[in-house]
């Protein structure tokens, strides 16, 4: 698909070129035209020459020779030829060669006027001039001269390649000067969808670089900059409320727990404690999706909740696994861990640990029983130096249609992943961690094969 830029080049170009070409047409023309009046005129000038010196003979009651004309003929107009006839059409001078190319007699009483054709002869194209010869009053004579076009011909070829060369060379350069030119025009627009890019929900602070000059890009950067501005404030009136209603929910959710609990002490009734564990259950999963819902809108709104030390991550990551190893012996799914070497990295030891507790919580929930689930440590030393942890389950997989959306907030692929349980933020909450550290958290997945989470942090 075109871009604007390219498709205004190439209009450029075909109304450029079109031009030219209209031009050149008109210019040859102009010097065609121009080489055959040129042309005209010394055809006339011989001719005249010639009738003079026809009457001057004539007038000496004699008919001149061919040679007397020599002088006359080559002067000024090389190669010319001229044939002189009389009232009946017969050659009174001849020329060899006209004679040869057979040209319409006019008798000379009916001839008042000069008459000017074309012929080719020897494959070259020869201009012919037919006058009267006027004698004692009378047209007794037809004089027929004709030269040829060589150098008409000659000029017209050169500019013809000199066309052929210069409207290319033309094009070529006026494509480069529009190239630069939509270059130079497009450059603000280039750098406003660059930085249109790398905005997101976590960092609509940011604003489109405003140009200098007062023209239409310069309304749209500002158009665009006041609706940034206006999602904005409606994002940050969205996470002040989830923020402070999270914040609000976690009083009456304690107390509704333990007055819940308490009541299910007092009660002996079987399917009355059924219900009321079921309800303690239940307010114990919408009190941690509180408690996601306010870290969530709590890293959302700041980075200054991350407090950076010196971490080792392979000591984390084998903390992590024996926290979750008791969950695992219980599926009977084994977790194989495979450290290649010490990592210390800058990090919020708190906020790492959650992420990963996540990844491989997810991992050892969604893992078949007796199933097997990997998480291996290693340093990656290409472009820059980082830290990668891969955890991998062989659980169902996640379907191709649900991949792009895993980390996205309430987002649940349960159809898939066989469970219903769950917030939808555990995800959300660990790429947003990583990326605070400006590491990266990725996902791949194969229907019938297992997960695999690779998260990559730099090493300081």
């Amino acid at each position: 698909m075109l871009t604007i830029k390219a498709k205004i080049i190439i209009a450029y170009m075909l109304v450029f070129g079109m031009l030219l070409c209209v031009f050149a047409y008109l210019i040859y023309e102009s010097s065609r035209r121009a080489e055959i009046a040129k042309m005209d005129t010394r055809l006339e000038s011989h001719a005249d020459k010639l009738k003079t010196e026809i009457e001057e003979q004539s007038d000496e009651k004699r008919f001149p020779q061919a040679g007397e004309f020599g002088d006359i003929v080559t002067d000024g107009l090389p190669g010319v030829l001229f044939e002189v006839r009389d009232s009946v059409g017969e050659a009174v001078l001849k020329d060899s060669l006209l004679s040869t190319k057979p040209i319409t007699f006019v008798t000379p009483t009916l001839m008042p006027r000069k008459k000017l054709s074309r012929i080719n002869m020897n494959g070259e194209r020869y201009r012919v001039l037919a006058t009267p010869v006027e004698v004692d009053d009378r047209y007794l004579y037809s004089l027929l001269v004709a030269a040829p076009m060589t150098e008409a011909a000659r000029n017209l070829t050169h500019l013809r390649l000199l066309f052929l060369i210069s409207i290319p060379s033309a094009l070529v350069l006026a494509s480069i000067a529009a190239y630069l030119i939509t270059h130079s025009a497009f450059r603000p627009i280039a750098t406003m969808v660059a930085t249109a890019r790398q905005i997101s929900a976590s960092n609509l602070d940011q604003r489109l670089l405003v140009p200098a000059a007062n023209d239409e890009i310069r309304q749209l950067a500002e158009t665009l900059n006041g609706m940034i501005e206006r999602i904005d404030s409606a994002f940050s009136a969205q996470k002040q409320f989830i923020a402070d209603a999270s914040h609000e929910l976690r009083t009456p959710l304690t107390i509704i727990y333990s007055e819940l609990e308490f009541a299910k002490r007092r009660v002996d009734d079987e399917e009355t404690n059924e219900s009321l564990q079921n309800s303690l259950s239940e307010i114990d999963r919408l009190a941690r999706m509180s408690e996601s819902l306010l870290l969530l809108a709590r890293l959302d709104s700041s980075a200054s909740l991350m407090t950076f030390s010196p971490v080792r991550l392979d000591e984390l990551l084998l903390e992590c696994v024996q926290l979750v190893n008791k969950i695992a012996e219980q599926k009977g799914i084994q977790i194989k861990v495979h450290v290649d070497e010490a990592v210390e990295i800058q990090g919020d030891s708190e906020r790492l640990k959650g992420a990963l507790l996540n990844l491989l919580d997810n991992a050892v929930k969604y893992s078949q029983v007796g199933g097997e689930v990997g998480a291996s440590l290693s340093i990656l030393t290409s472009p820059s130096r980082v830290a990668q942890i891969i955890v991998a389950d062989n659980g169902p997989g996640i379907s191709p249609g649900d991949l792009p959306h895993v980390f996205e907030r309430f987002y649940r692929a349960s159809s898939n992943r066989g469970e219903s349980s769950g917030s939808g933020l555990g995800l959300a909450i660990a790429q947003r961690i990583i990326s605070l550290h400006d590491g990266s958290l990725v996902v791949g997945s194969k229907l019938g094969k297992g997960t695999v989470f690779t998260l990559t942090l730099p090493v300081s």
